[in-house]
């Protein structure tokens, strides 16, 4: 019952960010109107935004009228109808984003095609390595749980694997100081993957490059 209540809330969170950001795209394609052909698509945009928006509060609405009356029934009719406004959404941002770069040091065959980098991480001292990378997509979750399988016995002695309907994490180690981490989650409520991978290495001999 409270990861119900849990995940109701997360969805209104998301929900309400995206309304904000609906509302922030309109007001800034309709101060922007150069040209007919580009503003005719923009307004078209638009038209979208606002349709989502519109049925977005009407689901809000209706999803606290369902957890007032304890009709579980409507409820996750609603929170459904949602997720697929959220998903959406989820999808053209993702679309629009630019991947960040990653490091060149950083394994590339873990790298997951599809996928953009929308964090990364350097805190390496060198000769040390401490890099982490979060990538995003839009592929199904056991394709991609099933690439790292693959990928990570290739090169790596796996020593943990952990593997759930929603999540799987899997961490390896080689020879010389070498350890990677990738952990993958999916979320009923979005269109997106994520995918969590950090690389490691220590120097133990100081005297050596």
């Amino acid at each position: 019952m409270v990861k119900k209540i849990f995940t109701i809330l997360m969805l209104l969170l998301l929900t309400t960010a995206l309304f904000i950001g609906c509302g922030k795209n309109k007001d800034a394609s309709s101060d922007n109107k150069e040209k007919e052909s580009v503003s005719e698509n923009k307004e078209n945009t638009n038209d979208v935004s606002v349709l989502d928006q519109m049925k977005g509060y009407k689901e809000m609405s209706d999803l606290g009228k369902a957890m007032s009356s304890g009709n579980e029934k409507d409820a996750a009719i609603a929170m459904q109808n949602l997720a697929e406004i959220q998903k959406k959404y989820d999808l053209k941002t993702f679309e629009e984003a630019e991947s960040l770069e990653i490091p060149t040091n950083f394994p590339s065959n873990l790298i997951y095609k599809n996928s953009k980098a929308t964090s990364v991480s350097d805190n390496s001292i060198e000769p040390n390595i401490d890099l982490s990378v979060t990538l995003e997509t839009t592929d199904a979750f056991n394709d991609i749980k099933n690439f790292y399988k693959e990928e990570i016995k290739k090169d790596w002695k796996i020593t943990s694997q952990n593997s759930e309907s929603d999540s799987y994490s899997v961490n390896g180690e080689k020879e010389g100081g070498y350890s990677i981490s990738v952990s993958i989650n999916a979320d009923d409520f979005s269109a997106l993957r994520s995918i969590y991978i950090s690389y490691y290495y220590e120097n133990y001999d100081t005297g050596n490059e």
